[in-house]
């Protein structure tokens, strides 16, 4: 005898929608993403598929919630008539590690996923990290990786002063505490397809709160969170390997400025970007 239904991914639409109208109780959608424009349903050809089940069953919610201010927008504008707010994949406060401290040695770099892939613009980074061969990086990844993808990023790695270690999933207490040992965190996503242009991944939320300073790759969303938030990093663009190079030696050769950097996101974090 629920008061509210909530569904969260495409396919509970149709139920979530008969569900509710048999109980006669508010009907609301999550849409963590942007769902006809996200990278499967691009790759799998089914656009129209989704637009077709969208148009179906969200006339008859009662309202929504949107991961990012842009996917709000952009159903918005499909379904004006539908009340979406934004709701930000952020954290809890009391995940937060101690403050940061000055770091010496590789510059320390991390990136996080539930799955380290090949699509993600890890590639990409590299090669600009392998244009900065004077400097000593650590690059670690977190997340499931597959032998063929693990052997695929190895090969990035050209010169000796860098090295790369890949960690499985953690806990979130245990992630935030491995991430506040790192000095800059990887938000990479590429403008293509339109759900990755206009998503705000809760990378954009842990970072902050686990004191890194931020790299994020140009996107819509990336350009327009860093807009509301600068204290917490800087876009990058990741076709610009020169660029990215320059970016890295200039954060190993002012570790005192980036140290001052990371303390700005941190208490970023602490005050504004958490759940609470």
């Amino acid at each position: 005898e629920p008061d509210l239904v909530i569904g969260h991914n495409p396919g509970a639409l149709g139920p979530v929608v008969r569900i509710g109208q048999r109980l006669q109780v508010p009907i609301l959608f999550d849409a963590e993403d942007y769902h006809r424009g996200e990278s499967y349903v691009v790759r799998a050809g089914i656009e129209d598929r989704m637009i077709a089940l969208e148009d179906r069953y969200i006339p008859h919610l009662s309202a929504m919630t949107a991961a990012s201010p842009l996917i709000a927008q952009a159903y918005t504008e499909l379904y004006p008539n539908k009340k979406i707010t934004t709701i930000n994949n952020a954290f809890p406060a009391a995940l937060q590690p101690i403050a940061p401290e000055r770091m010496t040695g590789p510059l320390r770099i991390v990136w996080f996923s539930q799955v380290v892939g090949i699509d993600r613009g890890l590639q990409d980074f590299m090669k600009g990290m392998a244009s900065a061969s004077d400097i000593p990086v650590h690059l670690n990844l977190v997340g499931l990786c597959s032998n063929e993808n693990r052997e695929v990023l190895e090969a990035c790695i050209e010169h000796p002063n860098h090295q790369l270690s890949f960690h499985d999933p953690m806990p979130e207490p245990a992630l935030f505490e491995f991430l506040g040992q790192h000095e800059i965190g990887l938000a990479l996503e590429f403008p293509t397809p339109k759900n990755r242009d206009i998503c705000r991944t809760n990378k954009l939320y842990t970072y902050p709160l686990a004191g890194c300073f931020m790299l994020a790759s140009k996107t819509t969303s990336q350009v327009h969170f860093i807009e509301e938030y600068p204290a917490t990093g800087e876009i990058i663009e990741l076709t610009d390997f020169v660029g990215v190079a320059r970016v890295i030696q200039k954060a190993h050769s002012q570790r005192e400025k980036l140290l001052r950097k990371r303390l700005l996101s941190y208490d970023q974090g602490r005050t504004t970007l958490n759940w609470e």
